[in-house]
């Protein structure tokens, strides 16, 4: 019956309406919380991140008196940060047309871009995992019909517990 079912309805056009139903529920979280921090794993990597900006340094044991209240989970997070925030911080500076002092200020004072940043790159990363386990599922499960590996990127789409996870920047 759901192969009967599967094969009237176009295979491509399900597959882009589960992708497009996971982009949406996961971007519905997107300016969950702002500016204010109420997932409390996002802005360890975060302000690690913008940390490392600030003092030009990459090796945290060489300031690790100014890490050791701001980044309490393993850096790596924070090291995936760093060139997106680089570059549209570098990009925002230039465009503002402000001093560096001024900036600097407007950032400190509301920093929500790179915590929306942040979760962006969640979403994606969410995402093309999704995309990931379909493929997985059609090759692991090369003799099974096509909707099985459809179904398996559905249940994950819409799963609670990996939209909470994908939806905002944490390191798990």
């Amino acid at each position: 019956m759901l192969t009967k079912i599967y094969t009237i309805i176009n295979h491509h056009r399900l597959w882009w309406l589960i992708i497009a139903l996971a982009v949406i529920l996961r971007l519905a979280g997107l300016f969950y919380g702002l500016p204010l921090t109420l997932v409390a794993d996002e802005p360890s990597a975060i302000f690690g991140a913008l940390k490392m900006l600030e003092l030009k340094t990459v090796i945290l044991a060489l300031h690790s008196a100014e890490f050791a209240s701001v980044l309490y989970y393993p850096p790596y997070l924070s090291y995936l940060y760093l060139l997106p925030f680089a570059i549209v911080g570098g990009l925002g500076f230039l465009l503002s047309g402000q001093s560096l002092e001024v900036f600097t200020n407007f950032l400190i004072a509301d920093s929500s871009f790179f915590f929306i940043l942040a979760r962006l790159l969640s979403i994606t990363a969410s995402v093309v995992s999704i995309i990931l386990i379909y493929q997985v599922a059609r090759r692991l499960f090369a003799t099974a019909p096509a909707w099985v590996a459809t179904l398996a990127a559905f249940f994950l789409a819409v799963s609670p517990t990996y939209l909470a996870l994908g939806s905002v920047a944490r390191h798990w």
